[in-house]
This record gives C-alpha cells, structure tokens and sequence, in this order.
C-alpha cells in the first residue's frame, strides 16, 4: 500500500513539474503582450502631455495589474532616488527585482526604456517606445510561438518521467 502511495506522489511530482514549466511559458507570454501594451499606452501618454514622471507612472500603475502594475508601482516609489541615481537606474533595478516572467532578450529591450524615460523630448521618448513596442513584439511571437512547442512536450516528458519512475519502483 505505502509503495503504491509513493509510485502515486511520484508519477503526480513528475506531472507536476512538467505543469509548472508549461505555466512559465505561458506568464512570459502573457507579461511580454502587457508590457509591450504598457510601452503603447506609455507612448499615447507622451504623444497628447509630457505628464511628470510621477503622475506618469502613476497612471500607468493603476492601468495595469499583476507584476507589471506592480513594476510600474515601485519604479514611481523609488523616485524620490533620483538625486542620487538615473530613471535608467531606477527602471533597472525594478525590473530586474519585478515578478515579471522575462528572458534576457525580453529585458534588455524593457531596460533601454528606462533610459530614455524623462531624459529626452517627447518626440524622441515616443520614437524610442514605438521601437521598443516593436522589438517586444518580436519577442512576442518568438515566446507564443515556443509555448506551443514547449507545452506539450514538457507535459509529454513529464508523463513519461512519472511513468518510468512507477515501473522502476514497482
């Protein structure tokens, strides 16, 4: 009884890890799309005011919810460092601690952002954020396009883990 009990938690661990991965890439998915919609409401926000970087991020706080809001939440909190680092630093530093599921590729476009951010004029903000929309894009469809790769064999591997795993201990 008790082996029958562990071959179960096994065969479920192992299902549960393939889950778990496949749950990673759909976050990416999905914190990819709301930061690439961020950069376009960022880039409306620029095109009609040149609101201050507080009242911007503050806004854009309450539109979004989840890690990006949050992201958006701390950036505006850590303002007040501006005397003694850049909006770039700041940007950084939140985004690198943010629960946003991003790979390197999808970071280092975000990251150029915070260092155009309230350094330029409006036009050269805006130009700089329809890019970084783009580039995120890209990274969107690349991201979409591995979730349906990676899903099912993640799910595939793990059932044959926790299978093997049940005829070797039994």
């Amino acid at each position: 009884m008790i082996r029958w009990l562990g071959v179960a938690c096994l065969a479920v661990g192992a299902a549960g890890v393939g889950l778990a991965a496949a749950r990673r890439l759909e976050r990416r998915v999905r914190d990819v799309r709301t930061m690439m919609y961020a950069m376009e409401s960022l880039e409306h926000a620029l095109s009609f005011h040149m609101p201050p970087m507080s009242a911007l991020l503050e806004a854009m706080e309450r539109r979004w919810t989840g890690p990006a809001g949050a992201f958006f939440a701390a950036c505006r909190r850590d303002l007040d460092k501006l005397d003694t680092c850049s909006m770039g630093d700041i940007w950084r530093d939140n985004l690198r601690r943010s629960a946003l599921e991003l790979e390197e590729e999808d970071r280092s476009v975000l990251e150029e952002v915070g260092d155009i951010l309230g350094r330029y004029d409006g036009e050269r903000q805006r130009e700089s954020l329809a890019q970084a929309r783009q580039r995120l894009g890209v990274c969107l469809e690349r991201a979409a396009e591995r979730r349906e790769k990676l899903t099912r064999v993640y799910a595939a591997l793990a059932l044959a883990a926790g299978g093997m795993l049940t005829v070797v201990l039994l």
